[in-house]
C-alpha cells in the first residue's frame, strides 16, 4: 500500500517531467530554428511552452500506455 504523500509526489514528478519535455520540444522547435529569443514577448513564450507541454503529455501518455521500453 502506498502512502497518500507518495501519490502527490508522483503527480508532481509527472508534471515536472511533462513540463521539462515540453520545454525541450519548445526549445528545439521554436528557439533554435525559428525565433529570435530576445524579440518574443514573455507571455507568448509561456503559452507556446504550455502548448508544447500538452503535446509532450500526449506523447508520454501514449508511450506509457503502449509500454514502450526500447526504440
Amino acid at each position: 500500500m502506498r502512502a497518500i504523500g507518495s501519490e502527490a509526489a508522483g503527480a508532481w514528478q509527472r508534471i515536472a517531467v511533462v513540463l521539462a519535455t515540453g520545454y525541450v520540444l519548445y526549445f528545439y522547435s521554436e528557439v533554435v530554428f525559428w525565433s529570435d529569443p530576445g524579440r518574443v514577448p514573455f507571455g507568448e513564450v509561456v503559452v507556446t511552452w504550455l502548448a508544447y507541454s500538452l503535446m509532450a503529455f500526449v506523447l508520454l501518455d501514449v508511450v506509457t500506455r503502449c509500454r514502450a521500453r526500447t526504440v
